[in-house]
């Protein structure tokens, strides 16, 4: 070990304390001991160390520091050198504030639009997360503090995080979920890994022994701490000894009381707390070191003019353009909204397909209309306008006097039978023959077709929503020996894909309500 002229002069309840957090950003310290307290901030793409005291909501205001764009924008540029020089400025910044490890970066594998956390997690493909992660890594800790990226290990939804077992096999898992973190690991050697939330093939990733002991320090060579997410820790004393260093935020007493009933149960041995501790040990000492040789200062301006490259570096601007801020996506949109020509391909204005209501026509005839987006620019600005489109059976219906409209109403067209006499389409069934002198059905009924006014409705495509997501099966999340028990609580819990896809199905229908009410 390390550090073990200093673990030999702990007993085992200040071994025990020191592997849990003191506030909520805080870590214990054992001044005695010669042991400080450090900080731990946010984030994926800025410090964001709170002003007085922290906490968990982030409701006291921030120290003042760089917003630098996300992981998502950084990762459109493919370029790691400039992810190195990201990193760099946040742990600049952060060792200016006194922060001894960012939280950060996020490398979770994109798996769903859904995700709440997808902005700060690079890319859907694990090489580029991997390899932008890693610079990330060497630039934070080019000074002197510690990275921690994030979330270990398969964490891909936000919903029911905690709660929530990611199930998969050895392949897939090595491959696809743990190849970001393995080339971190491997060509940056990060200082900590914040654990995830969820379980991993049953087991909770902060006491997954394959995870953090098989698999990040055997098969990868990992020597540093093991952070768990805020909250993140279920069973203390079983991730101390599966791997788990320092659990956060401030669990009381209560986490010290457990990992010392733990040891003098036997469920856990003192061998594995001072193995935890001197891995901690070793993150305290070395960045408690950088942060206080550390000047304070940072340049602020030269920082923004990083994060303002890299933004448009993210939208694929050239750099004569980038200088200038100039140029790409983001400089096309404002051009679009200031109402500058923009002599470039044409781009899809999102809305533009519902600007509109869209009247029906030719009732029992199924002669719905729908908006579809043509490559037909219109004005000088290069946006595709909307252009209205039929069904086959009103390919002959092409201006307003063939569809019969007056005023902007759409009215039924009259047609002729082989006869040559006129009828009309009804709207509950087929064309009916009107003899000489009978009424129509709509006057019969006090109600003229020609004197109904139509509301406008906005006409939609048909969604489909399958009865699993209107009706979700029972799928166990509570663990009971009472079978009985068990039954009754998950008689009505819907499974974790439905749960993963009923808001999705949840915002259609409302949608498809809105648009046909209003």
């Amino acid at each position: 070990m390390k550090n073990a002229e200093i673990i030999a002069k702990l007993n085992l309840e200040q071994k025990c304390a020191l592997l849990s957090g003191a506030g909520t950003f805080t870590t214990r310290g054992c001044p005695k001991a010669g042991v400080p307290s450090i900080t731990l901030s946010d984030g994926p793409n800025g410090v964001r160390k709170q002003a007085g005291a922290a906490d968990h909501l982030g409701l006291n205001p921030s120290v003042p520091a760089t917003c630098f764009p996300t992981a998502a924008t950084v990762a459109c540029s493919w370029d790691p050198a400039l992810g190195e020089q990201l990193g760099q400025a946040m742990g600049e910044e952060a060792a200016a504030q006194e922060v001894a490890v960012l939280l950060g970066p996020g490398l979770n594998t994109k798996r769903s639009p859904l995700c709440g956390r997808n902005f700060e997690y690079f890319s859907e493909d694990p090489y580029l997360s991997g390899k932008m992660a890693a610079a990330y890594v060497r630039g934070i800790q080019s000074e002197g503090i510690a990275a921690c990226p994030k979330h270990f290990a398969v964490n891909s939804q936000e919903l029911r995080r905690m709660a929530s077992d990611s199930v998969l096999d050895e392949r897939t898992l090595r491959e696809l979920y743990l190849t970001g973190f393995e080339i971190v690991v491997k060509e940056a050697a990060p200082k900590t890994i914040m654990s995830s939330y969820n379980l991993v093939n049953g087991t909770y990733a902060n006491e997954n022994a394959h995870l953090l002991q098989d698999i990040l320090r055997r098969d990868w060579g990992f020597s540093g701490a093991v952070v768990t997410d805020w909250g993140g820790s279920n069973d203390h004393a079983l991730g101390v000894k599966n791997g788990s260093t320092l659990e956060m935020p401030a669990p009381g007493g209560d986490a010290v009381r457990e990992l010392l009933a733990a040891v003098q149960s036997g469920k856990i041995t003192e061998a594995d707390v001072d193995a935890r501790l001197d891995e901690l040990l070793t993150l305290v000492l070395d960045t408690s070191a950088a942060v206080q040789k550390h000047s304070r200062s940072f340049d602020a301006d030269a920082h923004h003019a990083l994060a303002r490259r890299a933004a448009a570096d993210g939208h694929g601007v050239p750099g004569d353009e980038a200088a200038q801020g100039k140029g790409g996506l983001a400089e096309r949109f404002l051009d679009l909204f200031r109402g500058v020509a923009v002599a470039r391909e044409p781009v899809l204005r999102l809305g533009e397909m519902f600007a509109q209501p869209v009247h029906g026509v030719g009732e029992g005839r199924a002669a719905r209309r729908y908006a579809f987006v043509e490559r037909q620019p219109f004005g000088e600005a290069g946006i595709e306008q909307p252009r209205e489109r039929q069904n086959d059976d009103d390919e002959a219906e092409k201006n307003g006097e063939e569809r019969g409209e007056v005023g902007g109403k759409a009215e039924p067209v009259p047609q002729t039978d082989v006869d040559g006499r006129e009828q009309h389409g009804d709207d509950h069934g087929p064309e009916q023959h009107v003899e000489e002198g009978q009424k129509q059905p709509s006057e019969q009924h006090g109600r003229s077709r020609e004197k109904k006014e139509k509301r406008p409705r906005l006409e939609t495509l048909p969604v489909v929503v399958h009865e699993k997501l209107l009706r979700p099966r029972g799928r166990q999340f509570f663990s009971s020996r009472s079978s009985r028990s068990r039954s009754m609580r998950t008689r009505n819990a819907p499974s974790l894909r439905s749960m993963r896809t009923m808001p999705g199905a949840a915002f259609f229908m409302g949608w498809m309500y809105f648009a046909r009410e209003y």
